[in-house]
């Protein structure tokens, strides 16, 4: 089972998503550096933090295929006041 943006999901949520995903692998793909989530509790990041569960950086850039884009981007982020964060993807049994 895969979420995306699991940044913006609450604890509530989170929890139901582990119950139905009983004993299946559980994919969550965020950036704990963006947007917390509206509902109660910031679930990526408490996971992030506080688990055992393993996790990955993505730091290649995959989305600007053109050498010009990613050059562009690449000039954005290191000239900018905000700077984007990580995304991580977390692995549950």
């Amino acid at each position: 089972m895969v979420l995306d943006e699991a940044g913006a999901v609450g604890i509530d949520d989170m929890k139901r998503l582990f119950d139905l995903a009983c004993n299946a692998r559980v994919v969550l793909s965020g950036d704990t550096g963006q947007h917390a989530s509206v509902a109660r509790g910031d679930a990526l990041r408490i996971l992030e933090r506080h688990s055992n569960f393993k996790s990955g950086q993505l730091t290649a850039i995959r989305r600007q295929r053109k050498a010009a884009y990613r050059k562009a981007w690449n000039w954005r982020r290191r000239n900018a006041r905000w700077k984007p964060s990580r995304s991580w993807n977390v692995w549950v049994r």
